[in-house]
């Protein structure tokens, strides 16, 4: 059972790196903190090199990697946007729909297809969803249908939700012919040099960026974020070396739920009672898709 913990651990230190990025990007903007996050998250990953064997990957990972990196990188900056300009119980569950959008692109890419039990999974996590702004159901059925498009940070989930389901499936492409940890430790520091070159321009540019990370408060939670990113990254792959794939992500889907709890005891956001219940359909709804 020592996957299960650890994908426990995995699923915790997820949502706990969300809350610290939240804090953050009320002084700093999204470009920076992705930033910051994944160069703090790469020297603690090599920490961790003795424990893990180390494969440089071929050049098909690396072409992979490119076909990866533009996508990413934008869905990261989508994910920051989303947690920052919403609450995270009302982001953060729209997550769910990756593994619905999966279903296409993995037909797609992959040639599979999807069962019974998985189509149950699908209905649960719309279900979900319609749940997250339950309390407008009261004045209007179709209204909570119609808030997940009004709501900016949902309509930038769905959208990450949606690159992720494309990612994830390349993602999988190129483990397959590497391994978890060497894939894993070589695409962050790829993206890392990437948001690089991006932040010098910027900052060449409008150099007055870099004021906020003056403040000593700030750096507190960013270095939060990353140690909480790499405990997490580590977690992950750790767990999946020791059990299926779809076993650990589904537990690790745990973190839609921590996260809607973390957002009522940090940042005391409201109509929890109808975002828990929806974010805990969306993830048994995960848990059907994962185990199909």
């Amino acid at each position: 059972m020592k996957w299960f913990y650890l994908s426990l651990v995995a699923a915790f230190f997820t949502s706990l790196s969300d809350v610290f990025n939240k804090m953050v990007l009320t002084k700093v903007d999204e470009w920076l903190v992705i930033w910051l996050d994944l160069w703090i998250t790469v020297p603690f990953l090599l920490l961790f090199l003795k424990y893990f064997p180390f494969t440089f990957p071929s050049l098909k990972v690396f072409m992979v990697i490119l076909q990866l990196l533009p996508l990413e990188i934008t869905a990261y900056y989508l994910y920051m946007k989303a947690i920052r300009v919403s609450p995270l119980s009302l982001t953060i569950p729209f997550l769910a729909f990756t593994p619905v959008f999966t279903i296409v692109t993995a037909g797609i890419i992959l040639k599979e297809g999807i069962s019974s039990s998985g189509v149950v999974g699908v209905l649960l996590v719309s279900t979900g969803a319609y749940l997250l702004n339950g309390e407008r159901m009261l004045k209007e059925p179709l209204a909570p249908i119609k808030a997940i498009f009004h709501v900016p940070g949902s309509r930038y989930m769905l959208t990450v939700a949606i690159i992720y389901a494309v990612t994830s499936t390349l993602g999988k492409k190129a483990v397959l012919l590497s391994d978890p940890f060497s894939f894993g430790l070589v695409y962050i520091t790829c993206q890392a040099v990437v948001l690089t070159m991006i932040n010098s321009f910027r900052l060449a540019r409008n150099p007055s960026l870099l004021r906020a990370l003056k403040n000593r408060k700030i750096w507190k939670f960013i270095l939060g974020a990353g140690c909480s990113m790499a405990v997490m990254v580590v977690a992950h792959f750790s767990a999946i070396q020791l059990a299926p794939v779809s076993y650990m992500i589904s537990v690790k889907r745990l973190s839609l739920v921590i996260s809607v709890i973390f957002g009522w005891l940090v940042f005391r956001e409201e109509h929890i009672l109808y975002r828990l219940l929806g974010a805990s359909l969306m993830m048994c709804g995960v848990v059907l898709l994962y185990l199909s």
